[in-house]
């Protein structure tokens, strides 16, 4: 569960608009067309994604209509700015494989907060959502994706409920030049 603190940033990040509400419309090419989905394993966060998912799509996501690849391990956004790691050429082998043998040219980076993986790697919250935006990157920029078919999601965990976000690249990369609270927490990332 969110502290206070995450809650607060949270809720900035939301009036600034760089956290975004989920649309039907945004989701339905990359989960008909299909699309990898790079996400944390977490047991119970991705499974509860899965079904705010569910509900809040009017029954786009039923199974039978997805095209998802699936590359889903304990905190598998964030490995991928640890460039010489095993899980990040791992992740990118699962895309190439994914193209080449699906045709699938959609990405889906979905991150998490608080997230037992990113906490183990002493990360912040801040610092979190900042890898979830640089996976996509990285995947942007190592197969010259097209930006809009590679998207960041991140859902953050209230008391008794859950929120499911787009981070919106134009608004993160202004919240993170502009916003102190941003910069701070990145302050001491090197990626």
């Amino acid at each position: 569960m969110l502290s206070e603190t995450e809650r607060t940033f949270i809720n900035k990040l939301r009036e600034d608009e760089v956290l975004r509400d989920i649309r039907r419309d945004l989701l339905t090419n990359f989960f008909t067309e299909g699309a990898l989905l790079v996400a944390c394993g977490d047991c119970e966060r991705f499974w509860e994604a899965i079904d705010w998912l569910r509900n809040h799509t009017d029954g786009l996501l039923s199974q039978d209509k997805w095209r998802l690849q699936l590359c889903v391990f304990n905190g598998a956004p964030l490995h991928l700015s640890r460039k010489m790691s095993w899980e990040h050429k791992f992740i990118l082998e699962q895309f190439s494989q994914t193209n080449s043998f699906k045709s699938i040219e959609r990405v889906i980076v979905h991150g998490h907060g608080p997230c037992s993986a990113a906490g183990h790697m002493g990360l912040t919250l801040p610092q979190n959502l900042a890898l979830t935006m640089h996976a996509r990157e990285v995947i942007v920029d190592v197969f010259g994706l097209k930006p809009e078919n590679v998207i960041a999601l991140f859902h953050a965990h209230y008391r008794d409920k859950m929120r499911l976000y787009k981070i919106k690249r134009s608004a993160w990369k202004r919240a993170t030049e502009e916003n102190h609270d941003v910069r701070v927490g990145l302050h001491t990332l090197s990626i």
